[in-house]
């Protein structure tokens, strides 16, 4: 399945998602023509949920479905354009309530912001949102909005 679609300033189009036989997130970049360029796989036991072209950098956001150690996590992949990965950041393990990455953006200093949500004790979705620096692989700060705080509007 593909999940989420980024554009470069040469107008390639890159695309992620997941397989379900071998449960491996891809990524595939296409010439402005439609042509495939390449295609990578990425980190076995996950699905990528969203990517985004910035800094002249790709960035790929994972919901890690069982890999050991880290299951449970939602991981970020920096890739370069030519299909080389960068980097890989694995954060937000929250001791059984699984996180499922939804989107990214990055900034100028390449840090990235995201939300998604986790599973809580009642079973529940709960929303999370954080920043995660990527100069230092440190969150600088998450916030959990528990459902049952959540406002309906009407």
């Amino acid at each position: 399945w593909s999940s989420g679609v980024a554009l470069d300033n040469d107008g390639n189009v890159y695309m992620t998602g997941g397989d379900l036989n071998s449960l491996y997130t891809w990524v595939t970049k296409f010439a402005p023509n439609g042509n495939i360029i390449w295609q990578r796989q990425l980190d076995r036991y996950s699905s990528g949920e969203a990517i985004v072209f910035a800094n002249n950098y790709l960035y790929i956001m994972m919901s890690d479905l069982d890999d050991i150690p880290l299951s449970g996590n939602i991981l970020v992949a920096k890739m370069s354009t030519s299909g080389s990965l960068v980097s890989l950041w694995s954060f937000d393990d929250n001791s059984g309530d699984i996180p499922q990455g939804f989107s990214i953006t990055v900034d100028e200093l390449d840090n990235v912001y995201y939300t998604g949500i986790q599973n809580n004790s009642s079973n529940l979705f709960d929303i999370i949102v954080g920043k995660l620096n990527t100069n230092t692989s440190y969150l600088d700060w998450k916030i959990l909005i528990a459902r049952s705080n959540l406002i309906t509007i009407s």
